[in-house]
């Protein structure tokens, strides 16, 4: 993904240390889901060679239980296990990027916790949510099951902020928000979705539509 993360470490860590919170007390934690691990030259690539010989890295790994911590249940019923390395912090930041999603609406804040740090367990019965039939979630925040139990969960993680960029259709990042887990990130979906979206005047009875090939 294009999230410019080795930047936004670098204001995040600068802010930090004005109020004496070292490198020293700083934990990065990667955010994989249920995807592989980033190789060594990828990590060097997201973070720079600094943050990685620096700062101490966890790569998440949602199959080791024992890596893991039970928070509850969100109001669906899907079980909160997440990374147990989040809960030893008393300040949790989220970095991200804000793009169309084809389940989440949108991807970034959230996310980061559910799936991204969260266990199999959490992960199969949440991906395993009915949407919306018949119908893709590219683009619906409000009233999105999947959305609704990340931010969810994300709430009993007990996030503190979070910095998310949003990008144009070239890659280049053209705004950044930062603050709450919810108002920032839905300021940066308003964003993404005057970009992204396309709007039509009227319903059609076909509509031939190419993702880009």
């Amino acid at each position: 993904r294009p999230t410019p993360t080795k930047k936004m470490l670098e204001l995040i860590i600068k802010e930090l240390n004005q109020f004496n919170i070292s490198k020293d007390n700083i934990t990065l934690l990667v955010a994989t889901g249920n995807h592989r691990p980033p190789t060594s030259n990828e990590l060097i690539e997201m973070v720079g060679k600094e943050f990685k010989s620096s700062i101490p890295i966890v790569i998440h790994d949602a199959s080791n239980k024992k890596n893991l911590i039970y928070l509850g249940e969100t109001s669906r019923k899907v079980p909160i296990w997440v990374n147990k390395e989040i809960m030893k912090a008393d300040l949790k930041i989220l970095t991200g990027t804000i793009s169309p999603h084809h389940a989440a609406g949108f991807t970034g804040g959230r996310k980061s916790i559910l799936p991204g740090i969260s266990g199999l367990k959490s992960l199969n019965i949440h991906h395993s949510l009915p949407i919306r039939p018949f119908y893709p979630a590219l683009g619906w925040y409000h009233g999105n099951p999947f959305h609704e139990e990340s931010l969810e969960a994300a709430r009993i993680t007990g996030i503190d902020f979070i910095v998310n960029s949003i990008h144009n259709r070239e890659g280049d990042v053209i705004k950044v928000v930062a603050g709450d887990l919810d108002k920032a990130h839905y300021e940066g979906v308003k964003i993404c979705r005057d970009i992204w979206a396309v709007r039509v005047p009227e319903m059609s009875d076909i509509t031939i539509v190419s993702p880009g090939g």
